[in-house]
C-alpha cells in the first residue's frame, strides 16, 4: 500500500489534535509524498497551520451549519475516492463516521467502538481497540500507528512560524528580551470547566509565595485563552507587582510566548498541550481522569494527580508549591547537564 492521498478526520477540540501529531508524524515519516487533508472542527481548526505534517484543512463550522456541512459532505461525494482515510476519533463520532462513509476510501483506520453501527464498521478495515476510559492517549495512538507500521514516538509537536515570533517578541518583549532569567507562564484556565481547573485562589497564593522566596531569576507572567481575560485580570491584580498579564494574541502568537518561557504551569488543557508541543516543559494540575488519559508524558513534564477522577481542586498550595520547586530543580540541573 501506497496512498497518494489521506484524509485524517478529528473534529475536536483544540488539545485532542495536538495529542495526536506524534500519530501524524509517522503517517508523514512513512508516506512523505502523501497528501494528506485534515477535516477539524471549528474549535481545533487553528492549530492545523501549527502542524508542519498536514497539508491542507477542511473546517466544520458549528453544529447548526447544516448548510455548510451538507456543502462539504457533496463536495466529499463528487471528488475522487481517497486511497485511505484515517479517524482519529476513539469513540463513536457521527459526524467522523460520516465523512469515513463519504470518503469512500480504499483504506478505512480507526479505533473499534461497540457503539458504531454494524453497517458502518465495514468502513474500519483496519481498526483496533480503543482502549477504554483509562489508557492515555499516547498508548491508544501508538496502537494505532503499529497496526500501519508507522514509527512512533510520543512527543507532540507543533512548529512556530517566523511571523509569529515576530507578533510575540512585539507584544510580550520581557520573553524576548535576553535576560538570563526562568521565565514561568501561569495559565489558570479553563473556566469553562469547573472540575479541571484549579481554584484561582490557589494561583494567587501560588504566584505570591514565588515572588516572596528571594529567587530573582524567576520572572511570572500569567497567560488568558479566550474569554478568560477578565478572570485573569482579577488574578493579577491580587497578585499584585512581580507578575506580567500577557497580551491577547492569535494561536500562532500564543505558541511563540509559550516557546519562549522555561516552564509553563496550568491544569491539563489545549493550552498546556500546546507548550508541550512547542519544546516547553510543563507542570499540570490533574485530576485522576487527566492524569491517566491526557497529561503531557516524558521526564520534562511534570504532573501532580489530585487522586479524585473528576476533579483537581483538592490539590493544596503546599504541596504543589514543594513538586514545582522539585521539578525546576530537576530542568535547571538537566540544562546544566547539557
Amino acid at each position: 500500500m501506497d496512498p497518494r492521498h489521506i484524509l485524517v478526520i478529528y473534529p475536536r477540540r483544540l488539545g485532542d489534535l495536538i495529542v495526536a501529531t506524534p500519530f501524524l508524524r509517522g503517517l508523514r515519516a512513512k508516506w512523505p509524498r502523501a497528501r494528506m487533508r485534515l477535516v477539524a472542527s471549528w474549535r481545533n481548526a487553528p492549530a492545523a497551520p501549527l502542524i508542519p505534517f498536514i497539508d491542507e484543512t477542511v473546517t466544520l463550522g458549528r453544529p447548526q451549519d447544516w448548510s455548510g456541512h451538507a456543502k462539504l459532505l457533496r463536495d466529499f461525494m463528487k471528488a475522487p475516492a481517497w486511497d485511505m482515510a484515517v479517524d482519529l476519533n476513539c469513540v463513536f463520532s457521527r459526524t467522523s463516521s460520516i465523512f469515513m462513509w463519504a470518503a469512500r476510501a480504499e483504506v478505512g483506520v480507526g479505533f473499534d467502538d461497540p457503539h458504531r453501527p454494524r453497517w458502518l464498521r465495514r468502513l474500519y478495515g483496519r481498526a483496533v481497540p480503543n482502549g477504554g476510559k483509562r489508557e492515555h492517549m499516547a498508548s491508544r495512538y501508538r496502537r494505532l500507528a503499529l497496526s500501519l507500521e508507522l514509527p512512533y514516538l510520543p512527543e507532540p509537536e507543533c512548529a512556530v512560524p517566523p511571523d509569529a515570533l515576530i507578533q510575540a517578541e512585539r507584544l510580550a518583549p520581557a520573553l524576548f528580551d535576553g535576560r538570563p532569567g526562568f521565565n514561568i507562564i501561569i495559565h489558570p484556565g479553563n473556566f469553562k470547566h469547573f472540575g479541571v481547573r484549579w481554584p484561582e485562589a490557589n494561583y494567587v497564593t501560588l504566584s505570591c509565595r514565588l515572588l516572596s522566596s528571594g529567587r530573582r531569576d524567576l520572572r511570572l507572567c500569567l497567560l488568558a485563552g479566550p474569554g478568560e481575560r477578565e478572570a485573569c485580570e482579577k488574578i493579577a491584580r491580587e497578585i499584585g507587582q512581580g507578575i506580567t498579564l500577557l497580551p491577547e494574541s492569535t494561536l500562532p502568537g500564543t505558541a511563540a510566548m509559550l516557546s519562549r518561557a522555561r516552564l509553563f504551569v496550568g491544569s491539563v488543557t489545549g493550552t498546556a498541550h500546546l507548550a508541550a508541543a512547542v519544546g516547553t516543559p510543563t507542570f499540570t494540575f490533574n485530576s485522576g481522569y487527566t492524569y491517566a488519559v491526557w497529561r503531557p508524558l516524558g521526564e520534562r513534564h511534570a504532573a501532580i494527580n489530585s487522586g479524585d477522577w473528576h476533579s483537581c481542586r483538592e490539590i493544596g498550595v503546599d504541596r504543589a508549591l514543594d513538586a514545582l520547586w522539585a521539578h525546576m530543580d530537576f530542568l535547571q540541573a538537566a540544562s546544566r547537564a547539557s
